[in-house]
């Protein structure tokens, strides 16, 4: 999935020297993520990239209803 930050307005942080370095919202998003398979059992969370105006990552449905 990748989920856009409204007017890709650059609030996750920054790329510096060619990494990212992510402010507190882009810690708030790795938080989210981390915890994502708690409130929903029935996914299993695999590679994640945090940007600074986007945010993409995979999802495996582990066949749940």
């Amino acid at each position: 999935m990748t989920i856009c930050v409204h007017q890709r307005e650059c609030l996750f942080g920054e790329v510096c020297d060619g990494g990212m370095l992510v402010n507190p919202c882009g810690s708030v998003v790795e938080s989210i993520w981390g915890g994502l398979s708690e409130y929903f059992p029935g996914i299993i969370l695999d590679a994640h990239v945090i940007m600074p105006n986007h945010f993409h990552g995979i999802i495996i449905i582990d066949g749940v209803g």
